[in-house]
């Protein structure tokens, strides 16, 4: 008598898409990119939850820069294909933050020739 077994295990295909823009200034010495971050929830539980997002700034221009933010808008979408819309909510401010600043500050200043990644909260 001859038994066989097949043991087949089959693992959900995972694959992660950037979903992150970048915006330039007219000159192009301003650039803010996106930095892609992950947040898990199930589906059919409570939204993940969201706090700051990332952003990668470079001032290729000559002298300071200031920055400051007058809005967080978080978007929402459902397309591969293009970058989400919808406002998903729009959390009060809390402030910009460098690694290396001892605490947020609503604002803050770019030496010349600079690239930072800067998280907003």
């Amino acid at each position: 008598m001859f038994t066989a077994l097949i043991l087949v295990l089959v693992a959900p295909a995972t694959a992660w898409e950037s979903a992150s823009t970048q915006a330039r200034s007219p000159d192009g010495t301003v650039v803010i990119t996106g930095v892609d971050s992950y947040s898990r929830h199930t589906h059919g539980g409570a939204p993940a939850q969201l706090g700051t997002a990332d952003f990668e700034l470079t001032w290729a221009g000559t002298g300071q820069l200031a920055l400051s933010v007058t809005r967080v808008s978080f978007l929402r979408g459902h397309s591969c294909d293009e970058p989400p819309k919808k406002p998903a909510s729009e959390p009060a401010f809390g402030g910009l933050f460098v690694s290396g600043m001892p605490q947020s500050a609503p604002s803050l200043s770019l030496a010349p020739a600079t690239t930072t990644t800067v998280s907003v909260g």
